[in-house]
């Protein structure tokens, strides 16, 4: 290990500490990205929303391979202060967007090429301070919990982490509606402030004596990356990101479409706020159960029953496709976000237990997780026909069945038991 436990029998505030400031910073990246693609869109700069988000997770996946040497050096709490300025940079470029479109030009900066560039840029610093974030986080909770209440720590910080998309939608349902301008202003704001609260988490980790070099991490994630216990993990760690691409970059289209022509922009924005704030009460309402559950029943068991959750929201996603009914967009929104939760909450999870002590795997999680997103997300842009998507992703949920159901076959009974 790199750091010292903090000392205290019961850590559960710590944990909610930190899904707290979680929850408002992501309360405004978490509504941006769900909304990014069709306020982009509506400002006259085509898909740059998605394009961005693409350019984001997929330096955010390069990126991870070196973020474990970052997490190493220092105190966790210091490099996610840090890591948020790059989220604060990338809200803020909606206040360029939305500048361009209010003066009606497209020259000098306000061009596509110009504009596309900046934003893209800020999206890259975003995705390596991303990378940065989310290999110092789950660290920070093993550090804190045991193998015993790690499910359960895990699980409160997800609940509160995942009400983002609660707080977050119901903000962007109002602020919206003033103006994208103001939405963007103060979206900006609260991540910004969020950030500097990291600085207040109690924390006592003592770096070790030898921390190793960048090879040495880039061969342990290798050695990790080859073993058996991690193969069934990769393609489970693709499946997260793939829920986080469906809901980010193509559940937006599936509400869209199920409005009707004569609708103003505003009013759908309005109607894709409600299903996104349902999303975000089921995301809460996932990750209380699955910490409960993941100390109590086998957490093999449960990551395969996550993949069949998303089975069934993938069924309702495409009778909703064909039908375009608005109500089935609900629950479609209500299994993804259940689905999502779940899946983030129990890849930390098993992988603090299969891999206890080794950083690198979280860095393993963060890459494939990151780059699921971005390949994902592309294709949303890139294959023009909605039900070739669906079905790529309905592909991936049975490779993860298949590969889930592997999960502890390589493991002494005693350490599949939990």
């Amino acid at each position: 290990m790199q750091y010292k436990q903090l000392d205290g029998k019961s850590n559960y505030w710590k944990a909610a500490m930190l899904g707290t400031i979680f929850l408002f910073m992501f309360s405004s990246f978490n509504s941006a990205a769900n909304l990014i693609g069709f306020l982009y869109k509506e400002a006259n700069y085509d898909d740059l929303g998605v394009i961005s988000l693409f350019s984001l997770y997929a330096a955010f996946g390069i990126s991870s391979l070196f973020a474990p040497n970052v997490s190493a050096l220092f105190n966790p709490k210091y490099v996610m202060f840090f890591s948020s300025f790059g989220y604060t940079l990338y809200m803020s470029c909606g206040i360029i967007v939305y500048q361009c479109k209010e003066h009606g030009t497209q020259d000098g900066v306000c061009s596509k090429s110009i504009l596309y560039t900046i934003v893209n840029f800020c999206a890259i610093i975003n995705g390596i301070c991303a990378s940065t974030l989310w290999v110092s986080q789950p660290w920070y909770i093993t550090s804190i919990s045991t193998n015993e209440t790690r499910g359960k720590y895990f699980g409160i910080f997800w609940a509160l982490m995942q009400s983002s998309q609660i707080v977050g939608n119901i903000m962007g349902l109002v602020l919206v509606q003033l103006s994208p301008m103001i939405y963007f202003l103060v979206m900006t704001i609260v991540c910004g402030i969020s950030g500097c609260c990291f600085l207040f988490l109690p924390s006592k980790f003592e770096k070790a004596q030898e921390v190793k070099s960048v090879k040495e991490k880039l061969r342990g994630i290798c050695i990790i990356i080859s073993s058996r216990k991690m193969r069934p993990m990769l393609l489970y760690y693709y499946f997260g990101g793939t829920i986080v691409a469906f809901y980010t970059g193509f559940l937006y289209k599936l509400i869209a479409a199920s409005q009707s022509e004569d609708q103003s922009q505003d009013e759908i924005a309005k109607k894709q706020a409600y299903v996104f704030i349902v999303l975000g009460v089921f995301e809460f309402i996932s990750g209380i159960c699955s910490g409960y559950l993941s100390d109590r029943v086998n957490r093999y068991m449960i990551a395969t029953t996550s993949t069949i959750i998303v089975e069934l929201a993938l069924i309702v996603s495409i009778i909703s496709y064909y039908t375009d009914n608005y109500t089935l967009c609900f629950i479609s929104g209500a299994l993804w976000g259940t689905s999502d939760c779940l899946v983030s909450n129990m890849t930390m999870v098993i992988t603090t237990t299969l891999f206890p002590d080794q950083i690198e795997a979280f860095a393993i999680r963060a890459i494939m997780t990151s780059f699921a997103t971005s390949v994902m997300l592309i294709f949303s842009i890139l294959i023009p026909n909605q039900i070739i998507y669906l079905l790529i992703v309905v592909l991936v949920e049975l490779l993860t069945n298949i590969s889930t159901s592997k999960l502890g076959t390589n493991q002494k009974p005693d350490e599949i038991k939990l």
